[in-house]
């Protein structure tokens, strides 16, 4: 296996719902291989870009903001945003700089990883706190097994 898979989990553990990719990271720690790379990151731009930078696969795992019910799961291919216009990335992060700005700016200096997947949950609260809504908490499981099935078909392909 020479492939080189990162699984990053954006957020902040202390704005309840926010704290999800963190979560993620937690329940899955012991189900992805050793070579796997995981961080935890705030979304600041340039940390997202040096975590994934040169990775065949990147998974990131956030509270994202689509206009769904809380707690839904989106699985989103963000691949293509790594080469052409991101215009329609702006509404993945919910964070107000976070992963567009990332993938655009990655894009121009060419530090991208070769394929981009975003693992994320409809939030229902991003106030101070901890814990997550019953909502998002019930979207720990569905998720998880969607980063695993990413980094499994990641070293399915790299065996091959």
């Amino acid at each position: 296996m020479n492939a080189r898979v990162v699984v990053i989990g954006v957020g902040n553990r202390f704005r309840r719902d926010d704290g999800f990719g963190p979560l993620v990271l937690d329940a899955i720690a012991g189900d992805l291989p050793d070579e796997v790379v995981t961080n935890e990151s705030d979304g600041e731009p340039t940390r997202l870009i040096d975590m994934w930078a040169g990775a065949d696969l990147a998974v990131v795992i956030e509270a994202v903001r689509r206009g769904a019910a809380p707690g839904t799961v989106v699985d989103i291919d963000a691949s293509h945003h790594l080469q052409g216009a991101v215009s329609g990335a702006r509404a993945v992060a919910s964070h107000s700089l976070g992963l567009a700005q990332a993938m655009a700016l990655g894009r121009v200096v060419g530090r991208t990883p070769a394929q981009l997947w975003i693992v994320g949950v409809e939030p229902l609260d991003l106030d101070l706190g901890e814990g997550l809504s019953e909502a998002v908490s019930e979207s720990l499981e569905p998720a998880s097994r969607r980063v695993l099935d990413h980094v499994r078909a990641a070293f399915a392909v790299a065996d091959t």
